[in-house]
């Protein structure tokens, strides 16, 4: 009976952490007026689950607020380079669109290939700058390669990524409380385990 006690209050606790985090990145990307918070607020919250994963204990909130002034600057650089090249994307999908040319699947077949590549190297670009604190290019280098390395860990998020908005489509309530967190643990799940592997290598960068 104390087994299935400590194991309720196990998962009540992760629960209300989960629901405690995801409160504070809708703040902290407030205060950031939103386009400027939105990445700094995800990567403080990536950080702060990987101490958690590792059974840390500290003051959540005060490491939060430190670990959005760190990223502000840099985590906004990587942010907004995904931002342009995404737009970019989207724009030459529209262009290609309008193409009347027997070259246009060619051309479209490249654009989901490089936007295969652009998506893959986002999901590792974040956990690998919360982890390691590279520079914004050596972040993009290797989330590139570590993304083209596993492209079965992609898949796997996809698949995470579809039941987690069937979850929150079904539960809307859900919402507010563990939409972005559900959505962080996730990649940090699917990510760390490659970056375990790597450890070693990007400890060293």
């Amino acid at each position: 009976m104390n087994g299935m006690a400590d194991g309720v209050y196990k998962v009540s606790d992760w629960f209300m952490r989960f629901a405690y985090i995801n409160v504070l990145f809708i703040f902290f990307t407030s205060i950031g007026l939103v386009l400027f918070g939105i990445v700094p607020a995800f990567m403080a919250m990536l950080t702060i689950m990987r101490k958690w994963f590792a059974k840390e204990e500290f003051p959540v909130f005060a490491r939060y607020w430190d670990e959005y002034k760190k990223e502000f600057v840099k985590g906004n650089g990587i942010g907004f380079i995904f931002l342009g090249v995404g737009s970019l994307l989207a724009l030459n999908f529209y262009f290609i669109q309008q193409i009347d040319h027997v070259i246009q699947l060619p051309l479209k077949y490249g654009m989901v290939m490089i936007t295969f590549l652009f998506v893959i190297t986002l999901l590792y670009v974040f956990p690998i700058r919360a982890q390691y604190k590279m520079s914004i290019s050596d972040c993009i280098k290797y989330a590139f390669i570590l993304g083209v390395s596993h492209p079965l860990s992609f898949l796997l998020w996809l698949a995470g990524l579809f039941l987690i908005f069937l979850t929150l489509r079904f539960i809307p309530g859900l919402i507010p409380f563990y939409s972005v967190c559900l959505v962080g643990a996730w990649s940090y799940w699917v990510t760390s385990r490659v970056l375990t592997k790597a450890d070693s290598f990007l400890s060293n960068k």
